[in-house]
């Protein structure tokens, strides 16, 4: 595509909607010590989007990258965990303890994913490249992630968090800003981790191709399902082209600034910037208000916290498999959370803090299959607020365009498509109905393998 084109990648729609698969559900404690009860039913909170509109002012969403549920909750007391996991032979392994580094990347992309899943199954996670690869079967204990788990012990775990998508960290973030990703499934070409997106437009994604009908998309879906016979993986393959990765798209925060709430996109630009792939935003006035990562405890210091912040973390701090380590990357979010704690935002304030995708690691729940991008697999999900219910796990089914509809229902905004208007907004992790808790929790930075 000529870098000054305008390109309008079609979004691949919704299919059949609620395909949903089994789950085993399997709660498992590593000998830690015991956390608050978990939650009853889905939504059972007094978490209300009115009364949320009259207490939260301000809603961060924290994006880190590539871990499961299962890889860093799946031992936590009351949550829906797994101590062990199923092949694609049908044998069985013990989740071992999981390396503060990981050297390596593990594979993750669209088929991958399905891959992993294989139709509900979840035993295919070994049937992705390096194949003896045994970090994708840990986790993590208390000891591991202290910060992490001191988080759920005092406010939220949500357990039914899903990733929006099969793919990878681009379709992860384009839903998070506009609930759906413009038909891109992942990467393509030489887009990587140091994207230019708009500016880069030699660089491609991979999409799901464009005009197809609805009996098309049910046939991708189907094929999605299958993908673990013979021929599945060229099959659902035959439905992707590559993709300009510049695209144009509504998004979350035109909503935002059209109706005067204030809005920042902290993220490194080239590096994780992903709005950055988003035409008119990055080629507008829009883009004074995406900063460096690092402004944001500076601005949250002077008294500047917008009313809706995405906060993507700088390179070395976001997790991420292959070389960054997990406890450098629980510091950096302990520094973020801080900040507001000991801000007078504190009181006003909801912090929502998930992984981008499941970076290959095990994870033995079952994502509803609700069109042909996803759901993906479950993400941790923390939910850190004075109104967050207390010690609560959360089972409610949520996505990344939970918290979108959830900033919509606080600002009276309408939909962006059908997976915010479909998604619960967040509704089982705030109690209204309690006065809030509002002695901050300042964790330390710990010392670092």
């Amino acid at each position: 595509m000529n870098g000054r084109g305008r390109v309008s990648l079609v979004f691949a729609g919704l299919a059949v909607a609620g395909l949903l698969a089994f789950a085993v559900v399997r709660a498992v404690d590593d000998g830690a010590p015991v956390a608050p009860s978990a939650g009853g039913s889905p939504g059972s909170g007094s978490g209300d989007p009115s009364e949320a509109a009259e207490r939260i002012r301000h809603v961060v969403f924290i994006m880190k990258e590539n871990r499961s549920f299962d890889h860093y909750f799946g031992a936590y007391p009351g949550a829906d965990g797994a101590s062990e996991a199923t092949r694609s032979d049908g044998s069985t392994v013990a989740l071992s303890a999981a390396s503060d580094v990981v050297d390596h990347d593990i594979c993750h992309a669209f088929t991958d994913a399905l891959l992993a899943i294989n139709g509900g199954r979840m035993d295919g996670f070994d049937r992705t490249c390096r194949t003896g690869d045994d970090d994708r079967f840990s986790r993590f204990g208390r000891h591991g992630i202290p910060g992490y788990w001191a988080y759920a012990d005092r406010f939220v775990l949500a357990d039914r968090f899903f990733t929006s998508s099969y793919g990878d960290s681009i379709p992860e973030h384009l839903f998070a800003l506009g609930a759906h990703s413009g038909g891109v499934v992942g990467l393509g070409g030489t887009v990587g981790r140091a994207a230019r997106f708009c500016d880069g437009p030699s660089d491609s994604f991979l999409a799901v191709r464009q005009g197809l009908t609805e009996n098309d998309l049910e046939a991708l879906m189907e094929a999605e399902r299958s993908i673990g016979e013979a021929g599945g993986q060229a099959t659902v393959e035959s439905y992707l082209e590559p993709a300009p990765n510049c695209l144009e798209m509504k998004v979350l925060p035109d909503d935002l600034q059209a109706a005067g709430v204030s809005w920042r996109y902290y993220a490194v630009d080239g590096y994780n910037a992903f709005i950055g792939a988003i035409r008119h935003v990055r080629e507008g006035p829009m883009w004074e208000n995406v900063r460096p990562p690092e402004e944001f405890v500076a601005d949250v210091e002077a008294g500047r916290l917008s009313q809706v912040s995405w906060l993507i973390p700088p390179v070395g701090v976001g997790e991420h498999p292959g070389g960054e380590s997990v406890c450098e990357g629980e510091n950096w979010t302990i520094e973020q959370v801080n900040a507001v704690m000991n801000s007078p935002f504190w009181a006003e304030t909801a912090i929502v803090l998930v992984w981008d995708n499941y970076g290959g690691f095990y994870d033995h729940v079952p994502p509803p299959a609700v069109d042909v991008h996803g759901m993906g697999l479950r993400s941790p999900a923390l939910i850190i607020s004075p109104w967050a219910r207390r010690g609560h796990v959360d089972h409610t089914t949520y996505e990344f365009a939970s918290v979108l509809r959830f900033v919509e229902e606080l600002h009276g905004l309408g939909p962006l498509g059908g997976r915010d208007a479909n998604a619960n907004p967040l509704t089982g992790a705030f109690d209204f109905s309690s006065p809030p808790r509002l002695d901050p929790l300042i964790l330390p930075a710990r010392e670092c393998p």
